[in-house]
């Protein structure tokens, strides 16, 4: 594929669901690739989402109503991702 410059600083999306995938570099889900391509390769041009989009997660709040200030690094909520790790927390 080819390389474009943004001036933008690398980055990624995390949220539920980043620790259970197997990623590439930049953070193509593999898993979801070769499903959709049958195929072990990657094929030019895919575009997945990293994140499933489908897939809904129970969430619980924390200490949080409407009308609260919140800023970076707050925990508003709490989401069980799986087994490994116990908790995810929403900042």
């Amino acid at each position: 594929d080819p390389l474009a410059k943004t001036g933008l600083p690398l980055s990624l999306e995390l949220g539920p669901g980043i620790l259970d995938g197997i990623y590439d570099g930049i953070q193509r889900p593999l898993e979801r690739i070769q499903q959709l391509s049958q195929s072990v390769f990657v094929p030019r041009g895919v575009d997945v989402p990293n994140l499933d989009r489908e897939k809904l997660w129970e969430y619980t709040p924390k200490n949080v109503k409407v009308g609260d200030i919140v800023t970076g690094g707050d925990i508003v909520g709490v989401v069980r991702e799986n087994g490994l790790f116990r908790n995810h927390y929403v900042m």
